[in-house]
This record gives C-alpha cells, structure tokens and sequence, in this order.
C-alpha cells in the first residue's frame, strides 16, 4: 500500500469511528437544540410531587457549570426580563432581594434590614435551596451582596460577600 492510500484510509477509518460515536452519543442523550431544556424534579419535603421544572444553565466564575431550576420562568414581576433581571429570591417587600442577570450568570444580592448579618443568612439559605447548589458552588457564583446607604452607610458601597465564601466581611 503507497503511502497517500495509507493517509487516505487512516483517515477514512477515523471518520467511520467518528460518525459510529456521534451517532451512539446522539441516541443515548436524545436530539439536542438551542431550545431544548432538561427535565428534573421539583425538590420537596419528602414527598414525590411528580412535578417537573426546566433546567437554567449557570456558569461560575472558574468558567465550569451547572444546571439549576430555571425560577426565570415563574412568579416575576412585570419589570423582570434579561436586561433588567430576573428576581430569584426575596422582592422590593422582602428583607432582601436576590436579581439574576443572564449576561454572565451573575447575582445581585440586596440586603434591605437590618440586622445585616441575618438578613444576609436568609438570603444565602434562599438562595441555596432556590438553586439546590452547595455552599461550595454558591462561592463560585458570580455574585455581589451590597446594601444601600439608607440601610446602612458604614457597608453600603461595599461587595460584602457570602458569608461562607472567602473574603466574605463580617456582619454584626
């Protein structure tokens, strides 16, 4: 055999090999799109609901990622969209408000009471079980936990992080 038929059918064997594994790959993960969303169940307190909500992608700040329960989907209120954010967690009413923006998988934590440092531990339990992620991947969310002046001057202005994460600051 010459050496450009050597070459021809290496490369004619990898492409059969390629084209078998795509095709097995293919069947076993169903047809995928732009579109199409994953199914999970709905966490309870124990009891099967037989409910079933669609997937949101997440990316974290080291670039990996993981798929959550898309909260864009339900009860937002009329202003919410990806340019202004989807509300995950708490309101304007609540003592804090969590925002997602898609543009980045970042979260805008605002505490809205005082005292700041249990405010911002019920924020953070909301935002664990909204997400159904460990502390160790809520660390590695783009995110920020601010408060405003009128809730408190001495921490307004500052990013004062989950308290769980490194670099968090201590809250009274």
């Amino acid at each position: 055999m010459t050496t450009n038929k050597k070459i021809i059918f290496i490369v004619a064997s990898f492409s059969i090999i390629a084209i078998i594994f795509a095709l097995t790959y293919h069947g076993k993960s169903g047809t995928t799109s732009s579109t199409s969303s994953t199914t999970f169940p709905v966490s309870g307190t124990g009891t099967n609901t037989n409910q079933n909500q669609t997937a949101l992608p997440i990316i974290f700040k080291d670039g990996s990622s993981a798929t959550v329960p898309d909260f864009t989907k339900e009860n937002q209120p009329s202003y919410a969209n990806a340019t202004d954010g989807f509300v995950a967690a708490g309101g304007e009413e609540s003592d804090f408000t969590i925002t997602y923006f898609p543009d980045g998988s970042y979260f805008d934590i605002i505490l809205n009471v005082e005292p700041l440092g249990e405010t911002r531990k019920k924020a953070e339990a909301a935002l664990r079980a909204r997400l159904n992620l460990t502390d160790e991947q809520l660390c590695k969310l783009n995110t920020q936990v601010v408060t405003t002046s009128q809730v408190n001057q001495q921490y307004s202005g500052s990013n004062l992080g989950l308290s769980f994460c490194p670099g968090a600051v201590t809250l009274p």
